[in-house]
């Protein structure tokens, strides 16, 4: 233990958890982010999979409880991603272009002030059935 010890209270355990189905979503994972500190990547082991095949466009909303989710400026501009809203933050493009924007970081997680367990939440939308 030793020096880890003192600062302990000061770390955010995240758990990251898709709210769909794995086909659609393939992300995992926990994380520690320190209170009032920077902000970290999240998301960028994600694969978003288009299981109707094609170039569907797809919504990405991305919520955390305590802390909040944050997208770099421009990075949705490099990827042909549509920002929809920023609270829950929701994004539109192929799964191919959202997977690309998640990989490059193009997603945050900027920590609460305040120490203790956050969730971070990940759900894909397929919007409306192309007829």
């Amino acid at each position: 233990a030793g020096a880890d010890a003192d600062n302990a209270s000061t770390v955010i355990p995240i758990v990251v958890a898709p709210i769909d189905d794995a086909a659609t979503l393939l992300v995992s994972g926990a994380l520690t982010a320190e209170a009032g500190g920077s902000q970290i990547c999240v998301l960028d082991n994600a694969t978003i999979n288009d299981v109707d095949g094609g170039d569907s466009m797809v919504s990405l909303v991305i919520g955390a409880d305590r802390g909040a989710i944050t997208l770099k400026p421009t990075a949705h501009d490099a990827h042909g991603v549509r920002l929809v809203k920023d609270a829950p933050l929701t994004l539109e493009a192929t799964p191919l272009r959202l997977t690309a924007l998640l990989r490059t970081c193009g997603i945050t997680y900027e920590p609460p002030r305040t120490p203790g367990p956050d969730l971070v939440t990940a759900s894909v939308d397929r919007g409306p059935p192309s007829s």
